[in-house]
């Protein structure tokens, strides 16, 4: 554990090249474990809890569960590891850490793999909207009904090629269920799209290698990252045919494999 509090967990040699892995909303470090299991024999595995998910919890305040301050404490684990440079994925919420990371702290990173994430909402007026919604969302935790907004939340379209395989969705959700509704509660209010800064305006000036995946079935998500890689001089998309918006979970096998191509290619 960090100064900050975040919790994090390693695998592999700490001299191989060192990849930070951030989880997405309701996840945990351990969502990384089939991508870890095949990446830590030749890198530096970094699996980290955000603030509001796994053991990164019951932090005094709002603050340290901001994107900022969110970002500053994945810096104080690199800190404490000392690593000096790293490679990032992220995954959603993780992907938009990540982005933020690297906008804000380019120095720290080598290169940078955003798996069905966003740059955020281009105007205060869509951000406002999300932030409306979300603070919605987050009541109903706080009024206990987490199991329907679990339901709602996996309801969305481009979850559908995921509850396609029964047995291992039931899974997925039983590790959901293991969260905190009022952490998570705090982490959308704090760490929301409609919270974070747009960085639109920041990837053609992101001079660290980027990949993009996506799963084909998450059409919006796929539009999305064609337009940044589009503006993105040192960027490359990979849309995986098949899935949806966790690709990591849904195709391991071709995700891992994609990355590693990936991170090999710019070492």
């Amino acid at each position: 554990m960090t100064d900050t509090g975040l919790r994090y967990a390693t695998f592999g040699v700490s001299t191989h090249p060192a990849v930070v892995l951030l989880h997405g909303f309701m996840g945990a470090r351990g969502d990384w474990g089939e991508v870890v299991e095949s990446l830590h024999a030749t890198h530096y595995c970094i699996c980290i809890d955000l603030p509001g998910h796994g053991e990164s919890i019951a932090y005094e305040g709002s603050d340290p569960y901001r994107m900022k301050d969110a970002g500053e404490g994945v810096l104080h684990v690199l800190d404490a590891l000392s690593v000096k440079h790293a490679s990032i994925v992220g995954y959603s919420m993780g992907g938009r850490l990540a982005l933020s990371l690297i906008c804000n702290a380019p120095d720290r990173w080598l290169r940078v793999c955003l798996e069905g994430s966003s740059p955020g909402l281009r105007t205060e007026h869509e951000r406002c909207a999300r932030r409306e919604l979300d603070e919605q969302r987050a009541r109903s935790l706080e009024r206990g009904e987490f199991e329907r907004f679990l339901q709602a939340w996996y309801g969305h379209s481009f979850f559908k090629s995921l509850a396609s395989d029964v047995d291992r969705f039931e899974a997925l959700l039983q590790r959901r269920r293991q969260n905190d509704p009022l952490e998570l509660a705090r982490s959308l209010r704090m760490m929301g799209v409609g919270s974070q800064d747009s960085y639109w305006d920041c990837l053609p000036d992101v001079a660290v290698p980027a990949l993009f995946i996506v799963g084909g079935d998450d059409t919006k998500f796929v539009d999305m990252a064609e337009e940044m890689q589009s503006v993105s001089p040192a960027s490359q998309l990979a849309i995986v045919r098949g899935a949806g918006h966790n690709v990591h979970y849904e195709r391991p096998v071709e995700f891992t494999e994609r990355l590693i191509k990936f991170l090999r290619y710019h070492e």
